[in-house]
This record gives structure tokens, C-alpha cells and sequence, in this order.
């Protein structure tokens, strides 16, 4: 039994009365102190840190200083500063007082730990064994001491300052060190291998010039060395069986294993399951995935068992916003999977492969060992059927370095197969790998050369892979599947640009960071929570995703038709905010571009998640959005690039089963064309197939007349909108893209149906509007616009419209054609300038804009006798001089009007002119007309004119 001293150790004072701790030799994890942790009388925290226990060996000089990181098992409390440390070997190698403290550290980026505080010093005496002669004790078996390559390779070092080494005399030399410290070298290599290794001059190679040479060599790997165990690295013998031997070695002795700079070709026959550290260094391997296919190269995997938790023990509901599961505290910081059998979510349509079945609704997170999440559930569920705990390694596993190169075997179709590097195990990086493949055959459907499945806390970083070319099915060189905290950085993908498959395809991802790459592809099939991508490029592949919480991309640029797909086997939806900063969207070729394409089923049903699903159920932000033609000339509708189209789509019937819902908030902002081709290029807004079909987070509200508060908000600031030159009927609010059994646009029964989109659209300081909006709900505010057409009179117009300081310069295709027209009581014009009317994107001038194209702005009969009639409501606002009102209304002169300021209802008549000339039209009683012809005030009675003495005139 062991014995447990409590103690009580404080941040800022000394720690004076702790007693006498005596630790003695040989008595291994018997011997614990049991620690409270003060700052000024109070528990201190650490959570979120990582402890160490620190000891300077003895009094002596030159002796060194020892850290011994706890086990997540010892931190018991964080929060309230409470935990527990074992005395380990190290801590008692030497006789008498030793000093000791407690050092608490945080992670930085590089994965090394930085200090945040640490407790005063104590005292504990080390005290000798019965076994022990006060030094150490080793034995075959098990050592009170567990030696380390870095404990042999720093004594070796002080053998080589300490020794006057005679080159002459080195096998005499390295026997010496050898006898001295023959027990440690046992104790690491009980079977003697490396010892031979080191120990045989025959043995040497080229750059092994000396003895001691040869030990720097060796050791300063700080690994196995598949050299030792037969590999000839010559690039044509078969390393497999020696390489397999290292492996095996390495993973029953717990030590690393490099690669020293040769070219191994290894097709391992079965996947050695590993859990440290692998260096290959500048080593080249070569795997042939035609031989012994579906085995990878190694699998690295949690060296601590997973634990299954009885889902009967959980209390429920668990939610999205739950912070806390006691039945997973005391399992230290760990990696959980839950699933409810009885749902099912992301029935996939439309692929032949998959018959939409969907899969067990399933979530992933993190937990501490008090059982806080770390990182947040994304569904809710009512049961579990199933909880999986995998602990977390609390060290780091690095894979770095190596070219490895895929020979393609094109007469063989195999599946999805892993010929590569498997991830297994959280807490893991990967740097400085590069993979090749000759990209010009053929191959099989690759899952991945790098797989990484159920795990939490991966790096990826200065990995160079290669996107991959098939005919018929997806493929990829990284696959990632069931991960939670991904971060990819400098990542590159061969080729990016081309139309090459890949290079990732990934299914349940959560808390995904992309940095500094360059990949063709970013592809999460079922899910991802939480994406971000910045200062990155991405190629022809695109980011095709669905999924929740945040998607932000900054400082991208991309080659693919769009920047944003939401993948439309699995709905198309994103349930989250899309925030977007300094996009570049390069063109390559003549083809349609949009910034965000969905495309689903509106009667197919993808899954109950009970999550909302459609476009940013938040907010969706976009933020300097550049398009370069590249000098690309288009065709057809091609130049049109669209900022959101969602095409709701029927699969087999006419009824809505999938309810896709809009943002509460779109806003795009500067949106420009880099126009280098002679064709037209510009963005509109909002393309879709049947919005009827489709949903706002809320319902709209309906007042009389036509009057509604609206439940999509939308901002449109400095945008390079398409300029129709002249083609009647366009808009660069909506193109309309289809229709199907449930309707048009302009269904008479749209408004009955209130959580249907009913738009709030404000549009600032952009070029080239169309404003027109066809028959939708729509409260349109424009302001400093060039604006060229609106027509919003459909179905009654269901628009209101206002429009200030902008110029106004409509463009039709004719002398006849109409280019603003709506409701007259819903036009609002404040400080606007009208421009000349053009034809088409000539300098052909409309003789009589307000016969045709401005006619819904004001009525302006030119016959005798006829008012001037406002439809509109105008304040302050100007018209071009161009226009002479005299030569469009002869007696203009006559009336008490001035263009510009007016108000609808109103009626503008003659105040004098000849008696042919007497309003005869809209008249009202009391009206006063000067008849030039007899030289009389007339007043209007009723039913005749009359002078001032009574007399009909």
C-alpha cells in the first residue's frame, strides 16, 4: 500500500511547514503527494495548463535538473488547484535533500509549453533502499531507474568531454564506455541488437568515420533505425521485412523510429500499429499499390484502450449548448463519439452508389477529466445508443519527413483502398511529407494517402500531396473522417489549378483550420462544424461542403467555378453563419460563376438532424469579393456571375418536404470585376428555381394595403452589377431560372404562405443596377446608384421602391419600350438626377422618355386640355436639360409645375391658355383657369365653367 502525503504549496509565499518528505529508493509508485495549490490563502487554478514536477539531482554541481510531466489521471482538480504526483525513478536517483516545485505550462502554437507561474520551493529527502547503494540499481527485469536513449546519449557525451580519446585507440575506447555503463545499455536493449550494431566496426558506413562518430550518428536520431535490422535503402532491394522488423522492434521497446537518407521500397504485408514518434527524415519510400493493396505503410494508433460507457447511464436531454457530462469526468482529457440508432441523417440523393439511406445520427467533442466539453456537441438528442471514450494521449506523436511515391498499377480497379499513412490517434502531427503519384495514369478510387479517423488534436503542416485522376468515381490523397480540432497549414496539392479529382474528400469533421495552402480541393461530405480557410488558394475543386456553426473564409484566392458549393447529395445547406473577407475569384475558362451554388431537392428527405436546415441560418457576410476575367471572353449567361444561386428542384412530387430556409442577413460588400475582356461581365444577386419553395428563419408580417414588415434583410454595397444594355425585363435583384408544378413567382396565393421570403433590400453605391423585381415581396432602398431599369408592377406590385441621390439612366431595346414601372403610390424619389434614355448601349437618345420608358413616373399627356398627373413621389430631384418639357408639352409654360418635386394623387392643370387649352379632365370644383382667348378668369362648378359674374362661358 502506498503511503500519500498531503501538502499545501503556495504561489507567492515559502513553503516552510510542509514537514519532512522522505522518498526512498526502489519503492516505485508507492510513494504520492497529495497537493493544494494557494495564492494569497485561496485555491489557485490551472485549468487549462499542464503540470510539472521539477528537481534539481542533488547539491552538486553540474548535476542536472529533471521535469516529469503529470498524467492527466494525477491533475485531479484543476479548478480548485488540487492534484496528486507520483514519485517516479528519476526523482530519486541521487542521495540526501533535493529541492523541488510544481511548474504550470500552456501550449503554444509549436507545441512546446510555456511557464504561466509555478509554486515556491520544497524540500524531500531522498533515502536509501535496501536494494540500492545509493546511486541506482538496474536489473534485467525491471530498473528502479527506467533509463532513455536521452539519458545514454548525454552520458555519452560527457565521455567525449571528459575522456582524452585517442583516435588510435578507439575500440579500447568505446570498450571502455561500453563496460562502464554496460546495465543502462541492457536496460534499454535487454536483446542486445543495437549494442551489436553499435559495437561492430564492419558494420560502418561511409559516414561512420570513427567510433565515436558512429555513436553521434546513432544516437543523435533519438530513434530505431530500420539500418539496423538488415535495410539496404539502395532503392532497389526490398526493404519490406527489415523495415516491419524496426517497426516491431520500436513499438515493443516504446521508442521512436527515423530513416536515414536512402530510397526503401516497402510493401508491408501486414500494418504495424505504432504509437510514437517517426522521423524519415530526407528517406524516399517506395509503394507499389498494386502489392499487398489496403495495407499502409503504418497505423498510428492511442496506446490507451477506448471505453465503452453504458448510454443507460446518461441523464437526458444532452444538447448543443450543454457544458457538462458527469458520466465522462475521471477519463481525463479524452475524445467521445455518441450516437442514436433510432435517427438517421444525411440520406444522400442521387448517387447511383448510395440508395439514400442515410447513417446513425452521430456527434463528436472533447471532454477535460472533470467531464467539461472542450468543444460543443452539435445536435441534441433525446437518447444515446452507443458512447465511446477515447483517451488522449498526452504526448505529442510527430510523423515528419519523407518523399513517398505511389507506383500506379492500372490493371487493377481497386476501391477506396489505404495504402499510406492511417491516423488513429489524437494528439498527432504530421510535417514535411511529400507524396507523389504519376498523375498522368489512371488509378483505382484512393480513400486517402494520409487517412485520419477518430481522433482529435491533428496537424498537418509543410505536407505536400497530390491530387489524383480517375474516371469514374472520387479520389483523394487525404481523407479525414471523424476528427475533431484539424488544422491544415502549408499544405500543398500538386497541380492545384488543374482539373484534377481531389485532393481531400471528408466526412464528420469539427473545428477545421486551413492556412497557408494551396489545395485543388476542400471537400466534407457529411458535415463539417466550424470551418476556416485563410490566406489560401484553392483550386478547381472548390469548397463543396454542408454543414454548421461558422464558415469563414479570408484572404482566399480560387480557380473553381464557385466559391462556395453546398454539396447538393446532402441538401445543400449550411446551418451557421458564412462570414467572407478579401476573396479572388480567378476565371479559367468560359463557364458559369457564382459565389455560392446549392442545389436540392425541395421533396426529398436528407435526414433528421433536428437542425435547421438551408443558407446561413445567421448571417451571411461577404466582404471584398474580386472577379478577374482573365482577358476570358463568354458566352451565353456566362458573364453573369451570380452572388447566390439556390436551385430548389422537384425530384418526384409537388409537395415541399425539405423547408430550406434564407438568412436572416445577407450582406455583400464590394463586390468588383477585374474586366480585361472585351464581353460584359457583372454580378447580379439571387438566381433561383421556385423561391416559392423556400423559407425565411421567421414569418413575415402583413398589414393592409399591401404593406408587410419583412423577413429576409439583404445589403448590397459597391457592386459591380451586370449591365443588361437594353434587354428588357432583366434584373440584377433575381434572374428567375425556371418553374414546376407549384408555380410561379407570381402566384396570387405567395402572400398566404408568410414564412416565404419577404425581402428588405438596400442597395449603395454600386453601378449598373437593373433594379427590377419581378412580382417578389420586396422593399427596395437604393441610394448613390447608377441605375438603368426597375419593373415592379406585377400582381399589383408587391414592391415598394425608394430611390436617393442616384442617377437614374434607364437603357430599353426600343422607343417603345417601358423601363420603370410599378404601383404609383409606392415610388420614392429623393435627390435623383434623370438622365437621357438610351437604346440599348447606343448613343440612340428616346425622343419621349415619358411616353414609354418613364411612363409610371409621371403621366404626361401632351394632348389639349390634358393635366400633368405624378405616379410618383419626388423630392428634390433634377432632369437633364437635354430634355426640353416645352417640346414634349407645348403649354408646360402654362402650369404651376416644376419637375422634381411632387407627390402622387396630385393633379398639375393649365392655369391660362386658349379656351381649346381648358382642363377637361380630373376636374374638381373651384378650379381657376385664365381663358386667353376672351381674357376671363373661369371657375369650375361642377358641370361648366363660369366667369366672375355667374355667366356660363
Amino acid at each position: 500500500m502506498g503511503v500519500v502525503y498531503p501538502i499545501t504549496l503556495n504561489v507567492f509565499e515559502p513553503n516552510n511547514d510542509i514537514g519532512i518528505l522522505r522518498i526512498r529508493q526502489s519503492d516505485e509508485g508507492t510513494q504520492t503527494v497529495d497537493v493544494q495549490i494557494l495564492e494569497d490563502a485561496l485555491p489557485k487554478s490551472y485549468f487549462g495548463l499542464q503540470v510539472f514536477f521539477c528537481s534539481r539531482i542533488g547539491q552538486t554541481d553540474g548535476l542536472g535538473i529533471i521535469e516529469q510531466k503529470l498524467n492527466a489521471e494525477e491533475m485531479t482538480d484543476p479548478r480548485n488547484g488540487k492534484f496528486k504526483y507520483t514519485f517516479r525513478p528519476e526523482d530519486w536517483q541521487v542521495l540526501g535533500r533535493q529541492n523541488g516545485y510544481f511548474s504550470f505550462r500552456k501550449m503554444v502554437n509549436d507545441h512546446t509549453y510555456i511557464q504561466q507561474f509555478s509554486t515556491r520551493d520544497f524540500t524531500f529527502e531522498v533515502t536509501k533502499s535496501i536494494y540500492s547503494d545509493g546511486i541506482k540499481e538496474v536489473i534485467k527485469d525491471g530498473s528502479t531507474y527506467v533509463w532513455t536513449f536521452e539519458d545514454l546519449l548525454r552520458l555519452f557525451k560527457e565521455f567525449i568531454q571528459n575522456s582524452e580519446v585517442n583516435m588510435g585507440d578507439l575500440e579500447s575506447q568505446w570498450a571502455d564506455f561500453v563496460e562502464q555503463n554496460k546495465d543502462i545499455i541492457e536496460s534499454i536493449d535487454p536483446s542486445g541488437e543495437i549494442l551489436t550494431a553499435l559495437g561492430t566496426l564492419v558494420s560502418f558506413r561511409a559516414e561512420d568515420k570513427d567510433i565515436i562518430t558512429k555513436m553521434r550518428n546513432e544516437f543523435e536520431t533519438r530513434g530505431v533505425n530500420p539500418y539496423w535490422f538488415g535495410a539496404k535503402g539502395d532503392g532497389t532491394t526490398d526493404d519490406t521485412v527489415a523495415i516491419t522488423a524496426a517497426f516491431n522492434y520500436a513499438k515493443a521497446s516504446k521508442q521512436n523510429i527515423f530513416f536515414e537518407n536512402k530510397k526503401y521500397i516497402y510493401n508491408p504485408v501486414d500494418t504495424v500499429e505504432f504509437s510514437r514518434s517517426i522521423d524519415f527524415g530526407h528517406a524516399e519510400l517506395i509503394r507499389n499499390d498494386g502489392v499487398n493493396v489496403n495495407k499502409p505503410i503504418v497505423k498510428l494508433v492511442n496506446d490507451k484502450p477506448t471505453i465503452e460507457i453504458d448510454p443507460d447511464s446518461f441523464t437526458y436531454p444532452v444538447t448543443k449548448g450543454t457544458q457538462r457530462i458527469p458520466q465522462l469526468a475521471g477519463y481525463g482529457n479524452a475524445y467521445v463519439q455518441v450516437e442514436d440508432s433510432s435517427k438517421k441523417i444525411f440520406k444522400r440523393e442521387g448517387v447511383a452508389n448510395d440508395p439514400g439511406a442515410g447513417v446513425t445520427k452521430f456527434d463528436q467533442f472533447t471532454v477535460d477529466n472533470d467531464g467539461y466539453l472542450t468543444s460543443q456537441l452539435t445536435y441534441d438528442f433525446e437518447d444515446f445508443s452507443k458512447v465511446t471514450v477515447f483517451p488522449i494521449n498526452s504526448e505529442w506523436s510527430v510523423i515528419k519527413g519523407g518523399k513517398f511515391l505511389s507506383i500506379i498499377d492500372e490493371s487493377e480497379d481497386y476501391r477506396y483502398f489505404k495504402n499510406g499513412i492511417e491516423i488513429q490517434r489524437s494528439n498527432t502531427i504530421i510535417e514535411n511529407i511529400y507524396h507523389d503519384v504519376d498523375q498522368n495514369k489512371v488509378m483505382g478510387p484512393r480513400s486517402g494517402f494520409i487517412n485520419v479517423q477518430n481522433c482529435a488534436n491533428i496537424i498537418l503542416r509543410n505536407v505536400k500531396l497530390q491530387p489524383l485522376k480517375y474516371a469514374d468515381y472520387g479520389t483523394y490523397d487525404f481523407n479525414p473522417e471523424k476528427v475533431v480540432n484539424l488544422t491544415l497549414e502549408n499544405v500543398i496539392a500538386q497541380n492545384y489549378t488543374d482539373d484534377l479529382w481531389g485532393f481531400m474528400g471528408g466526412n464528420f469533421l469539427k473545428n477545421v483550420l486551413v492556412a497557408n495552402s494551396k489545395i485543388s480541393r476542400f471537400d466534407a461530405h457529411m458535415g463539417i462544424t466550424n470551418l476556416t480557410i485563410r490566406d489560401s488558394e484553392i483550386g478547381r475543386g472548390g469548397i463543396q461542403v454542408v454543414g454548421y456553426g461558422k464558415l469563414t473564409l479570408s484572404n482566399i484566392e480560387t480557380y473553381a467555378s464557385n466559391v462556395i458549393k453546398l454539396r447538393s447529395d446532402y441538401g445543400s445547406f449550411w446551418d451557421g453563419e458564412i462570414l467572407v473577407k478579401d476573396v479572388i475569384h480567378h476565371r479559367t475558362k468560359d463557364e458559369e460563376m457564382n459565389f455560392i451554388l446549392g442545389d436540392y431537392k425541395y421533396d426529398f428527405d436528407y435526414g433528421d438532424d433536428g437542425r435547421v436546415k438551408g443558407l446561413a441560418r445567421g448571417n451571411l457576410s461577404v466582404e471584398n469579393y474580386t472577379v478577374d476575367d482573365h482577358n476570358i471572353a463568354t458566352t451565353s449567361t456566362n458573364g453573369l456571375v451570380g452572388l447566390i444561386k439556390i436551385v430548389a428542384r422537384m425530384k418526384t412530387t409537388d409537395t415541399v418536404a425539405y423547408a430550406y430556409r434564407l438568412p436572416k442577413l445577407i450582406h455583400f460588400n464590394k463586390c468588383q470585376i477585374i474586366r480585361k475582356s472585351t464581353e460584359m461581365n457583372g454580378f447580379y444577386f439571387f438566381a433561383d428555381i421556385n423561391s416559392w419553395a423556400m423559407r425565411a428563419q421567421k414569418n413575415a408580417r402583413l398589414y393592409g394595403s399591401g404593406n408587410f414588415d419583412a423577413n429576409v434583410q439583404v445589403v448590397l454595397e459597391g457592386i459591380d452589377f451586370y449591365d443588361f444594355s437594353g434587354v428588357d425585363w432583366r434584373s440584377n435583384l433575381f434572374v428567375y431560372g425556371g418553374s414546376n408544378p407549384l408555380g410561379t413567382n407570381g402566384d396570387d396565393d405567395y402572400g398566404s404562405i408568410i414564412s416565404r421570403p419577404f425581402w428588405q433590400i438596400t442597395v449603395k453605391d454600386s453601378t449598373g443596377f437593373h433594379a427590377s423585381t419581378l412580382g417578389r415581396y420586396v422593399k427596395l432602398n437604393v441610394y448613390n446608384t447608377d441605375i438603368y431599369f426597375c419593373l415592379a408592377y406585377q400582381r399589383a406590385s408587391r414592391s415598394w421602391l425608394s430611390f436617393v441621390n442616384c442617377r437614374i439612366t434607364p437603357r430599353v431595346s426600343a422607343e417603345t419600350s417601358v423601363a420603370f414601372k410599378a404601383r404609383f403610390d409606392r415610388w420614392y424619389f429623393v435627390n435623383c438626377y434623370f438622365d437621357q434614355v438610351f437604346i440599348g448601349s447606343s448613343t440612340t437618345v428616346v425622343a419621349n422618355p415619358f411616353a414609354y420608358a418613364l411612363q409610371d413616373l409621371l403621366a404626361f399627356a401632351t394632348g389639349e386640355g390634358q393635366p400633368i398627373v405624378p405616379t410618383s413621389s419626388m423630392s428634390g430631384c433634377g432632369l437633364t436639360s437635354q430634355y426640353n418639357l416645352s417640346s414634349l408639352k407645348p403649354d408646360i409654360g402654362n402650369f404651376d409645375f416644376r419637375f422634381g418635386d411632387f407627390i402622387p394623387y396630385r393633379v398639375y392643370h393649365g392655369k391660362k391658355g386658349a379656351t381649346t387649352w381648358r382642363p377637361k379632365t380630373n376636374l374638381a370644383v373651384g378650379l381657376q383657369y385664365y381663358d386667353t382667348s376672351i381674357n376671363k378668369l373661369l371657375v369650375y362648378d361642377g358641370s361648366a365653367w363660369r366667369d366672375t359674374n355667374g355667366n356660363v362661358v
